[in-house]
């Protein structure tokens, strides 16, 4: 198979199940087997410091959910109020973040998607940095010719 029907994001334990239910695949590739690089690559995904507890995953959890509230609850895709406020909940959000998960943890690069995104709209000049962690990202759990790091590599050259 040279396609990927599931999100090569997730680690093995949630692409598995899902290829198996809804394709009828059952992947052998390096990746699933945990072979070489990807053993590593499987680990990092689901990493996490033994500081992140619960209680956390739910402070982080609710403070996403309320930017995500404010980014669809506003009408005037020029609302900079909106915007900053936004912004600022997923910068709290991935602070927690960085302070408790691992570098390659899956969670956390979703909250740098979602930032970046802000970000973009804003014009912020963190831009920069948070297109360079999802690219890192990318590389990391990706091979070189996926689409998504590919994509992601350009929007990195064009800022």
């Amino acid at each position: 198979l040279f396609h990927s029907y599931t999100d090569l994001c997730q680690p093995t334990s949630v692409r598995q199940p899902r290829l198996l239910n809804m394709y009828l695949i059952r992947c052998n590739c390096e990746r699933c087997q945990g072979i070489g690089q990807w053993k590593e690559v499987e680990s990092a995904l689901v990493e996490g410091n033994k500081d992140f507890s619960e209680e956390d995953a739910d402070v982080v959890s609710t403070m996403i959910h309320t930017a995500q509230k404010i980014s669809t609850n506003f009408i005037d895709g020029n609302d900079t109020d909106a915007l900053a406020r936004e912004y600022n909940v997923l910068r709290e959000a991935l602070s927690i973040q960085k302070q408790k998960l691992g570098r390659y943890n899956l969670e956390r690069y979703k909250t740098e998607c979602l930032i970046l995104n802000v970000t973009l709209l804003q014009g912020r000049k963190e831009v920069l940095s948070h297109a360079e962690a999802t690219v890192d990202f990318l590389s990391f759990v990706c091979n070189k010719h996926h689409p998504l790091l590919l994509l992601q590599k350009q929007t990195h050259l064009q800022l």
